[in-house]
């Protein structure tokens, strides 16, 4: 056989695949890295979900070890312990006793340790791999947002019993992030739910650090960021606590949240009780705006939604839906004030009423129909949008506000009403009266007597 030489493009096309081939080895994961980045979508997607944290934290562990300078893995496996140290506190409280009964907490559960015992290395080990991830390239600020998360977290939740010391390292991280990236809205907030948390929980200890106003963190974001419904709403909150409260400002902000989703009922409600407000010191104006905070109830009732819970924290996504379920099973500085804002308008939307009864007997009527339909929205609300304790509350917030319309409404069609309107109010007595039985035996069950052993195996005390 006679070797011929190939055409020089053919060589060239060979060498050119060759070179391709070593490029594309060269540039192809290892194998570990690929592992690593599997684990770490897996958990990630687990810990957003606020589910199977253990097994999370495990595979992020393995992740790290995998590919232990990657800053995004550390930062994901710092979130898991915080949400690991949140479940250990969850499992002391009546809504998270499913949680307690889990084989894998049975231990932690039945134990009679201070609940920081199991929780303080936790978050040892989350503060250790953040601080290990600022050190790695590729680290972002979003890493030292996270820090300052899980020492604000300390500061809600008393996680290590060194509150203090968290408080003021939380402090020093969100002033660092809001001086560093001035025009970032979520910096902002997060120092705003910062200073919120350490004027609520921060004891004698908030008062030493001399911090500022939340409010003038929200404002700040809110300015950077002036369409976002939950700044306007927290906003509209510290307009009200002022001295004398600023209705003017705290209706603008009502105005401005209603914009960004006008299909919530909740801003009516809460309009109406600015206009009740106004109408106590303008004598002159006082019919007018008294019709005009009825108008607005009956607009809250006719919207397609009442959602009661408009404010989220800036929180790190991995974090996000475990703080909001704790947030909402327990008693907080930002649900129960709107609990009792409501009831409040309930009420002097109720005397206005009465006080028709003798001028404008069909407005009067009209006025207990609609304060009643009120009462059945945020009923529905807090039973679709909260959760354990705090649902209950609610719901238990909002049918006392239907007992105060209903009351003078039934003594109203006994003397007035026609046989319809009799029988109407009669029936709406009756719901009113099975849901208060419900109400009453979904504490009882929601409470129990002893949370301990017996709870968590299931066994009958002898």
């Amino acid at each position: 056989m006679v070797w011929r030489r190939p055409p020089a493009g053919s060589l060239f096309l060979v060498l050119a695949l060759l070179c391709l081939c070593q490029a594309c080895r060269a540039q192809a994961p290892e194998p570990s890295e690929s592992r690593a980045q599997e684990l770490f979508k897996a958990s990630g997607r687990r810990l957003k979900d606020g589910r199977l944290i253990l097994r999370s934290i495990g595979q992020l562990e393995e992740a790290s070890k995998l590919t232990p300078t990657d800053p995004k893995i550390l930062e994901a496996l710092a979130c898991g312990y915080v949400a690991r140290a949140l479940e250990i506190v969850w499992m002391t409280t009546p809504e998270g006793l499913t949680l307690a009964r889990a084989r894998e907490n049975r231990e932690i559960a039945r134990s009679k340790k201070p609940t920081a015992t199991f929780t303080a290395p936790l978050m040892g080990k989350a503060v250790a791999a953040l601080e290990k991830a600022l050190k790695l390239p590729g680290a972002t600020s979003e890493i030292s947002h996270t820090l300052g998360w899980v020492w604000l977290v300390d500061v809600r939740q008393g996680l290590t019993e060194k509150r203090a010391d968290s408080m003021k390292r939380a402090g020093e991280a969100f002033q660092a992030l809001v001086k560093a990236a001035p025009n970032n809205a979520r910096y902002h907030q997060s120092y705003g739910d910062f200073l919120r948390s350490a004027s609520n929980y921060g004891g004698p200890a908030a008062a030493d650090l001399k911090l500022p106003s939340a409010d003038e963190e929200y404002a700040a974001a809110l300015r950077l960021d002036p369409n976002n419904e939950g700044l306007n709403f927290v906003l509209y909150t510290y307009a009200l606590r002022e001295s004398p409260p600023d209705l003017d400002r705290a209706r603008d902000y009502l105005l401005a949240a209603q914009k960004a989703d006008p299909s919530n009922g909740l801003y009516s409600y809460l309009l109406a009780g600015i206009a009740l407000d106004q109408a106590e010191g303008d004598a002159p104006r006082r019919l007018e705006l008294e019709q005009e905070a009825l108008q607005r109830i009956a607009e809250g009732n006719s919207a397609s939604v009442t959602n009661l819970v408009v404010y989220s924290a800036s929180a790190p996504a991995y974090l996000a839906t475990l703080l909001r379920t704790m947030v909402m099973g327990q008693p907080t500085d930002m649900e129960l004030p709107l609990l009792n804002r409501l009831s409040a308008i309930g009420r002097k939307a109720t005397q206005v009423a009465k006080r028709w009864e003798t001028d404008q007997p069909p407005q009067a009527l009209a006025a207990y129909t609609t304060l009643v339909a009120m009462g059945e929205r945020l009923a529905d609300a807090a039973l679709s949008g909260f959760s354990g304790i705090m649902r209950l509350t609610q719901v238990a917030g909002a049918l006392e506000l239907e007992k105060t319309c209903l009351t003078p409404l039934a003594a109203w069609a006994a003397t007035h009403g026609t046989p319809q309107q009799i029988l109407m109010v009669r029936q709406k007595q009756q719901e009113l009266d099975g849901l208060n039985k419900w109400l009453e035996d979904a504490i009882l069950n929601a409470l129990p007597e002893e949370f301990g052993l017996d709870e968590l195996t299931g066994d009958t005390a002898k």
